[in-house]
Order: C-alpha cells, then structure tokens, then sequence
C-alpha cells in the first residue's frame, strides 16, 4: 500500500516550538488589572503571557518525542506488512491519548492510529470499539480519506455521529472563572468567546490555563466536568505580594500595573508547575543573570565606600566648623 509522501511529512515533522522560549518569564496579572490590560501590555512589550506560554509549550518534549518515535515504529511496521507489530505500536500511540495536552498535529496522529487499529482489527465488535474511541477523543478532526477505504470512513462518519448524540453541552467559562483557555483531550477551547462545547461519555485529560491563577490539570468524565467548580487561589493576592515558588523553577512577570505602591511592575516570582522536561539551560541563564546582577551591585557598594573613606582621610575634604 502506498501511503502519500506529503501526509508521512506532516505525521513526522511536529511542530517544533521552543519550550525555552515559551516559558521564560511569561506575564501574570496583578490582582487590580484586568485580563485586557494584561493582554495589551505583553503585545507592547513583545512578552507572552502565562496562558499562552503555557499553550505554546505543550505538550512537553518529553512525550512529543515518545509520540514520534512510535509513529516512526509503527509506520514501518505497516509499510512492511508486519500487521501484528503495527497493530501493538499503534496501540501504544492510542495509549498516550489522554497522557499530554497534545497539538492539532499530534492529535492528527492518534486519530490515525485509531483508524489503523480500526482497519487491522479482524473482530467487528473491535473495530467499532476503535471508530468509538476515536470519534470521542477527537471530535473536531477527520481522517485523511486518501489513506482509509471508504466503508472504513462511512463507519467513523456513523460512529461520531452517534457519540455526539451521547454527548453533554457544557459551559466551560462557568467550570472555569478566571481561565483563559481550556483544553479538552487537546482541543483548545478559548474562554473570551462562546466557550459551551459538547463532551462525549467518558474520561478525558482537561486542562485550564490562566494568566491569574497556576495551571490546573484532572482526568475526569462529562458527567464529573458538568458538576464541578474550580476553587484556586490567584497566583497574586495583593499589590506587590510575593508569588510562592514551588516548583521547577519557572519564573514569571507579574504586572502590577502603574497604581501599585510599593512599585513592582515587573518583579520577578517563580511558578508552580508541575512539568519534568523545563529545559535546564533556562535555569542556568536565569541564576547567570542574578549572579551578573549581584556582582554588579556589591562592585558599586564597595566603590562607593572606597570613595567615601578617600575622602573622609582626606583633609582638604573635611568640614571645620566656624569656616
């Protein structure tokens, strides 16, 4: 079976962003600035966000390689006719499904891998249980029809015709107050807009993202994302408040804004984040910085006190009184 060069291109080649860059020193919000003017201040000053830094910096390098290395196994499986290896590597990419917040085009493969199980399959009871899975994860995709046989495609057009019709609206901006983004199994729900989405039966991987409060992530089902109500505690408390730190060692901003006393507009905090992969290059040039920083400032301190003791030795420079 020949499988178009262009499509192997895009299944290998993910989009390839640099964690460094994302999650150095994003924005967060100050707690009397609104999400606008947050917003506006990062686009003047070229910054990111914490929302969107943390949006940018998923799924993590870490699992992106895990997914593309088998990828890789199972397609050469598959191009040489070894269905009963294709069909275990194409199960272990279905088992990541819910393991990361994934990109589109991360997604785009484990719903491949979904229809190829689908197609490898002897068993009808399989087959359907595959089209299920993968009409439940991803909702919002379809397959390459230039890779599947059309009464393969007709059954998965069926199968996410009949999971959305089991499916709950759901409103995410009142689960979610506060967060900006939302993300569902991958898919990227964004709260300033209409934010009610429907959830098929099931466990999915929900991620919230905010520019005020740490990322949140649980495993639940529809029934359990209808009933629940997130209760966090904003990163920033008061004007000027120091951000715990926690974890890893992710710095951010915090914008305080210009009515803020004592003023601390951009004062460095550090992040609660529970990510395994932060490139250690952003920690060394982190503490390099501080170190720079702090042999700059106890340079000037002992310059100054050489200067002054010069002078207090100094006769010419002393004060008589009655003179």
């Amino acid at each position: 079976m020949r499988i178009p060069k262009n499509f192997l291109i895009a299944l290998l080649v993910f989009c390839q962003l640099s964690t460094a860059a994302a999650l150095e020193r994003p924005l967060v919000a100050g707690p009397d600035i609104q999400d606008s003017e947050l917003r506006v201040f990062a686009e003047r000053q070229d910054r990111k966000t914490l929302s969107e830094a943390l949006d940018a910096a998923r799924p993590g390098a870490e699992l992106e390689e895990r997914l593309r290395a088998r990828l890789e196994h199972a397609q050469r499986a598959w191009l040489g006719g070894s269905m009963e290896l294709a069909k275990s590597e194409f199960m272990e990419i279905a088992a990541l499904s819910t393991a990361g917040d994934w990109r589109d085009s991360q997604r785009d493969v484990i719903l491949y891998a979904h229809m190829r199980l689908a197609q490898i399959v002897d068993s009808p009871t399989e087959k359907s249980a595959w089209l299920s899975k993968a009409a439940k994860l991803i909702p919002d995709l379809d397959p390459d029809p230039s890779l599947f046989p059309p009464p393969l495609l007709r059954e998965f057009k069926d199968a996410r015709a009949k999971v959305a019709s089991q499916s709950t609206l759901i409103s995410l901006r009142d689960v979610f107050p506060g967060f900006r983004f939302v993300l569902v199994d991958g898919r990227k729900v964004v709260l300033d807009s209409a934010s009610t989405v429907r959830i098929s039966p099931g466990l999915h991987r929900i991620t919230a993202l905010s520019d005020r409060h740490a990322p949140l992530t649980e495993q639940m089902t529809a029934a359990q994302l209808g009933v629940f109500r997130v209760k966090v505690n904003p990163l920033v408390e008061s004007c000027g408040a120091p951000v715990g730190a926690l974890h890893d060692g992710v710095e951010v901003d915090v914008y305080d804004g210009p009515k803020c006393s004592p003023p601390t507009a951009l004062a460095p905090k550090k992040l609660d984040r529970n990510w395994a992969d932060v490139p250690s290059e952003v920690k060394t040039r982190a503490r390099r910085d501080w170190l720079w920083i702090g042999a700059l400032a106890i340079g000037t301190a002992v310059a100054v006190s050489v200067y002054r003791n010069q002078r207090a030795s100094d006769p010419s420079t002393v004060h008589r009184e009655g003179f």
